[in-house]
């Protein structure tokens, strides 16, 4: 297991190269990283129970204190170390793709933000080499955390909301929280408002999500029906790991994560008129002029949770988001929040109107995007072919390439986490949209094929 982390942390198969032996060497080391207490949440399923007590066994080899923190979803974990001064930093292990055997561990640094690359890299050293257990007197504890753990992270929210807007719009949503952990807090925060609640898969003793991670609109087909029928004005999916949402018009139409951007920005810049909102160079192309329509300054930063929080820091952004659904407020943590995203939602609703009508003001693009696997040993010769093949159209950057047409544009970059080439084809005609996403990524799977 050289090479641990992806841009979502580690990822493995408890059956292949995520064994037991291989947590608890992980666990030593991060125990050697952070030598420190660590703080630590699961989805309770079966299978991240079982690596949960094999990182905590290495890490408690180390002489590192374990903090048991149960049930709970990363968000909300990452409030409470950034909150607490003897933490030296927290993990995340969940199941994940719906999966019985394979988990995802992450590691959240001592100020709630999840880890550098600089960290990652340490981490791994520290796995490949060989680290001595501590002796009897000197081996860690394990300590189980108070139930209310997630008080700060409610105050939090409460005391960056408008919560009479909320109150007095008398909303309604649909929420399919993927049976995971964001079933035990996110409907009560919402019922706290005043919002009534229709839950969908939020059954946390089932050992499964109840529907794929949300690859497509496809895997929350249930949820935009119910929200149609229901006549709902927001319907919400989290993913299984509790730190992305996206979300269903009140007629039951899937919102790209560009538009999400575009509602909540509108939203955002009527309290911080001419602020920056920061955004990923795989989002929509439209999103430059709509931001700027809208009085705010918009600012690009290349993929991944962390250069996106660098771009809010360096332009005092209120609000920044990535492609994959992930929502980050500076007044609340930074990091990828579903929670504070779902209240901002709301808010745009009760101050701007249904989402339905707000959807059909902006300007109409479609946008096609393609996940198209590849071997990571591939994936350099793969970008380097696209690039040459379309040369005239190209214009590299530092994630990918870009090729700029008349009538519409593509997005190619290799994923950090998965081995697939990600694509993303626009343009403001569906057909030629399909047709730009076709060419590109027949290209692309032919290469790889041969």
């Amino acid at each position: 297991m050289v090479g641990l982390f992806g841009t979502k942390g580690i990822r493995g198969s408890v059956r292949d190269e995520f064994t037991v032996d291989a947590a608890i060497q992980l666990g030593k080391a991060i125990g050697k990283y952070f030598n420190g207490t660590l703080a630590m949440v699961t989805d309770g399923r079966s299978v991240s129970d079982m690596i949960k007590c094999s990182v905590s066994a290495g890490l408690t080899a180390t002489g590192c204190d374990v903090l048991d923190m149960g049930i709970m979803p990363l968000s909300v974990m990452q409030m409470y170390v950034g909150d607490k001064d003897n933490l030296a930093g927290g993990i995340s292990i969940i199941s994940f793709d719906g999966s019985d055997d394979m988990v995802s561990v992450k590691c959240i640094f001592s100020d709630g933000i999840e880890l550098s690359e600089g960290g990652r890299s340490k981490i791994e050293a520290n796995y490949n080499d060989s680290i001595r257990m501590k002796s009897a007197s000197e081996i860690g504890h394990i300590d189980v955390v108070e139930k209310m753990a997630y008080r700060p992270y409610l105050e939090s929210i409460m005391r960056n909301t408008d919560i009479q807007l909320i109150k007095r719009a008398n909303l309604s949503v649909v929420m399919d929280c993927a049976n995971s952990p964001s079933s035990l807090e996110l409907p009560d925060i919402l019922r706290r408002l005043g919002v009534k609640v229709v839950t969908l898969n939020s059954d946390l003793s089932v050992d499964r999500p109840g529907r794929s991670d949300w690859k497509s609109q496809d895997d929350i087909i249930d949820l935009m029906e119910l929200t149609r029928i229901n006549g709902a004005d927001l319907g919400i999916a989290t993913d299984i790991n509790g730190d992305r949402v996206k979300f269903v018009t009140d007629e039951g139409v899937y919102m790209e994560v560009d538009q999400v951007i575009a509602i909540i920005s509108k939203y955002i810049q009527s309290a911080h008129p001419g602020s920056a909102i920061v955004y990923t160079v795989d989002s929509s192309n439209r999103l430059e002029n709509i931001i700027k329509e809208q009085g705010g300054v918009p600012e690009q930063s290349q993929s991944g949770t962390l250069r996106v929080i660098s771009k809010m820091k360096e332009t005092s952004a209120p609000f920044g988001a990535n492609g994959s659904g992930g929502y980050i407020f500076a007044n609340h943590q930074y990091c990828r929040d579903p929670g504070m995203a779902i209240v901002k939602m709301l808010c745009a609703i009760a101050k701007n109107g249904p989402l339905s009508v707000q959807m059909s003001e902006l300007p109409r693009y479609t946008v096609e995007r393609r996940d198209i696997d590849c071997p990571e040993g591939m994936k350099d010769a793969v970008m380097d072919m696209i690039s040459e093949l379309h040369a005239m159209y190209a214009v590299k950057c530092a994630d990918g390439v870009h090729f700029k047409m008349d009538d519409g544009t593509v997005f190619i970059r290799p994923s950090g986490t998965d081995h697939k080439i990600r694509l993303m084809a626009e343009s403001s005609d569906i057909d030629t949209a399909k047709e730009l996403a076709d060419t590109f990524s027949d290209d692309i799977e032919r290469y790889i094929n041969t």
